[in-house]
C-alpha cells in the first residue's frame, strides 16, 4: 500500500483519491471512474489493503462461484427452495465499510434494482435480535455469515426464536470447525457449505459433492513462501502464507488455515 501509486497500471487511479472516496459509504457498490469496484480488507494484518476489481475480474469471480458451486451443490431441494423463497438471498457480515461482501451486494442493488429486494445485508454489528427478526421477515433460501454469527443464529433456531428454512447456508470469514458444523447443520436441518477466500483472489476455492475443498490452481496461483519470500517445497512448512505468525502447512483440501 506505501506503493500503491508507484505499481497500479491505470494511471487514472490515485491512493489519495482512492481514500476520499471510500471515506464516503454512499458510494459503497459503485463503480469508481466507471469502471471498478472498490473495496477493502479488514486489516487483520495490520495494514487495510484497498482494491479496485475491474469488470472482467468481477465477471471470472461471478463465474467461478455460480458455474463450480451449482455444478457441485445443485439438487431437487435446492432448486425447490430457489422456486419457493424467490432466490432470496440473505448475508450476515461486518458493515459500515467497503468490504468485499457489502460492496457486491451493493454492487447488485445497484445493477438490478428490479431484484434489489432479493438481496438483503444484515450487519453482524447489530443486535441479535434485531438480526433474528431480520430474517424471521425475509426468508432467505440462501444465508451466509462468518461462522460465529452462524452458531449464534443456530441456538436462536433451535431456541424457537428463529424461523427460517435455508436450502444451504455459506460460512466464510472465520474457521468453522467440525464441533460448530454439527450444531449448525443440526440446528438448520441442512448443509453448511465452507468457503476459505480472500478479498484479494475472491472465488479462489470451492466444495465438491463430497464435501471436500479445492483451490482453483487453473485461475490462481498460491504460492507458500518462507521468511525471505522464497518458495517452500511442497509439504514443507511456509511462514507467509497466512497471517499467523506460527508456521503451517497448506493444504488446499482442508479448508481454513
Amino acid at each position: 500500500m506505501e506503493r500503491f501509486d508507484d505499481w497500479v497500471t491505470d494511471r487514472a487511479v490515485h491512493m489519495s483519491d482512492l481514500g476520499r472516496w471510500i471515506g464516503d459509504l454512499s458510494h459503497l457498490g459503485e463503480d469508481y471512474l466507471g469502471r471498478y469496484l472498490v473495496c477493502t480488507t479488514s486489516g487483520s494484518s495490520g495494514t487495510p489493503a484497498i482494491l479496485v476489481l475491474d469488470h472482467r475480474e468481477l465477471a471470472v469471480m461471478n463465474g467461478l462461484g455460480y458455474a463450480r458451486a451449482l455444478s457441485s451443490l445443485l439438487s431437487r431441494r435446492i432448486v425447490w427452495a430457489l422456486l419457493r423463497t424467490g432466490g432470496r438471498s440473505a448475508a450476515v457480515f461486518a458493515t459500515g465499510g467497503h468490504f468485499l461482501g457489502a460492496a457486491l451486494m451493493a454492487r447488485r442493488q445497484r445493477a438490478m434494482r428490479w431484484r434489489a429486494n432479493r438481496y438483503r445485508l444484515f450487519s453482524a454489528l447489530a443486535p441479535l435480535p434485531e438480526i433474528v427478526a431480520g430474517l424471521n421477515a425475509y426468508q432467505p433460501w440462501l444465508l451466509s455469515a462468518y461462522p460465529s454469527a452462524l452458531l449464534l443464529l443456530a441456538q436462536e433456531e433451535s431456541a424457537g426464536r428463529l424461523h427460517i428454512k435455508p436450502a444451504f447456508l455459506g460460512s466464510a470469514g472465520e474457521t468453522l470447525t467440525p464441533s460448530a458444523r454439527h450444531h449448525i447443520e443440526t440446528a438448520f436441518a441442512c448443509p453448511v457449505v465452507d468457503l476459505y477466500n480472500a478479498t484479494e483472489i475472491n472465488g479462489s476455492t470451492f466444495v465438491c459433492r463430497s464435501g471436500a475443498m479445492h483451490f482453483s490452481a487453473d485461475w490462481f496461483v498460491f504460492e507458500p513462501v518462507d521468511e525471505h519470500h522464497r518458495p517452500v517445497p511442497a509439504g514443507e512448512p511456509c511462514t507467509r502464507c497466512s497471517s499467523q505468525t506460527s508456521p503451517t502447512t497448506f493444504n488446499p483440501s482442508f479448508g481454513t488455515s
